[in-house]
């Protein structure tokens, strides 16, 4: 039978507190130069300042010739948590303004804390990253042009998204040798390096080895993920698999820390998920997420969040975005010694 092109779904509006109502895809909140700003015309393409240079992302793969069609929409496995990963989610824009404060900005002492920790403070000694639920992959590409290694990952369906967005920020077409600690297949981008492939949660991890294995990534990275009830299990699941397994060692960034959870977690050299998180539930919701509740789910699969900052959401008054670490309860990941 032909296909017949569908109408992409609207995106949600925001959660009424007496309904519940999918949520909104928010907007970037940091507002990129008048001179380096999307055309009117690139109504897909989001962008803002990372450092001296400008990110920018779409929301819909290249290879797609209507705006108003999901490319994916006949994909085997195609579902609504899917269909959110085209839009930039105001906790992925918040994310990379933050680790980029300094002197008097808010929460500015806590920003340098994790900058260590990622390895953009620290030139020659990169970090290797994996993004979970990347979607338009903003936030783990501009952790890329900052310094770190990443690779961006999602569902397959997603990942075609991904690769053209780095292409997009690309300043090469491929690493140099001498940038050894880059996942498999990596572009340059900015100081840093990135990659793409599949990561499909409902899948054990120890199945999607190739070409890297997610399972080396020092830091994992999630940002406004977690927000549908069934997306959390297999979510922390997938969690607790990549932080238990051992990773390489590293050198432990020499300085004074201001967050006591991040101090112990670089000194005892355990991975880590740097989780940025915006209520969307409430207690009665059956299908959107509350902070207390992903705390749960995190402590049943044995792991432990720090909170290290709140701030208010700019696209939801009334709203807060936390910064969180994860850790594995009681000890440190395995430690690899060559």
């Amino acid at each position: 039978m032909a296909r017949t092109k569908q109408p992409r779904a609207a995106r949600p509006a925001p959660e009424n507190r007496s309904n519940d109502t999918e949520p909104a895809a928010a907007p970037l909140s940091t507002s990129p130069s008048p001179a380096t700003a999307p055309a009117p015309h690139d109504a897909n393409l989001h962008a803002y300042r990372v450092g001296p240079v400008t990110l920018t992302v779409a929301g819909i793969a290249e290879d797609s010739d209507d705006d108003t069609f999901d490319p994916c929409f006949f994909d085997e496995g195609y579902s609504l948590a899917a269909q959110t990963a085209y839009s930039v989610w105001e906790g992925g824009a918040r994310l990379l303004d933050f680790v980029q404060r300094d002197g008097d900005a808010p929460g500015a002492a806590i920003a340098a804390d994790l900058r260590a920790l990622l390895g953009v403070d620290q030139p020659g000694n990169p970090v290797q990253v994996v993004e979970l639920g990347s979607g338009t992959g903003a936030a783990g590409l501009g952790l890329a042009m900052l310094g770190a290694n990443v690779l961006v990952t999602d569902v397959p369906s997603i990942v075609d998204l991904l690769r053209d967005n780095i292409k997009r920020n690309s300043s090469a077409s491929a690493v140099e040798e001498k940038a050894v600690s880059a996942w498999t297949g990596a572009t340059s981008l900015g100081l840093g390096t990135a990659a793409a492939q599949p990561l499909n949660w409902a899948i054990p991890v120890a199945q999607q080895l190739a070409p890297n294995d997610p399972r080396r990534a020092q830091v994992l990275v999630a940002t406004e993920c977690t927000w549908l009830q069934s997306l959390i299990p297999i979510f922390t699941s997938t969690v607790s698999q990549l932080l238990a397994a051992p990773m390489p060692a590293k050198l432990v960034p020499v300085r004074g820390w201001t967050v006591a959870a991040l101090h112990q977690i670089a000194q005892s050299q355990q991975k880590w998920l740097l989780w940025v998180y915006k209520e969307r539930g409430t207690a009665a919701s059956e299908s959107f997420t509350t902070f207390d509740g992903v705390c749960r789910a995190f402590a049943e699969v044995g792991c432990t969040v720090h909170a290290l900052h709140a701030e208010p959401s700019v696209e939801d008054p009334g709203k807060t975005i936390r910064f969180c670490a994860v850790t594995l309860a009681g000890g440190a990941s395995q430690i690899e010694r060559n």
